[in-house]
């Protein structure tokens, strides 16, 4: 499986937090990604089994320390 995505501007800001134990961390998301996702199996050789594109529609998130 893979999975790729193209987040939206909103998304590179960022924004910092605070963890429950106290450290600093950064979060950063976007509710209007694009993201692909490729689900293959291998029979002799690799097949693809399933492929989705989300265009905008996709949620995006990654934090950060």
């Amino acid at each position: 499986m893979s999975i790729g995505h193209r987040p939206s501007q909103e998304f590179k800001a960022g924004r910092r937090v605070t963890d429950p134990d106290g450290s600093r961390a950064v979060c950063r998301n976007s509710e209007t990604a694009d993201a692909r996702v490729l689900l293959e199996r291998w029979w002799d050789s690799r097949r693809t089994e399933a492929d989705w594109t989300l265009d905008a529609t996709a949620h995006a998130e990654v934090g950060g320390r």
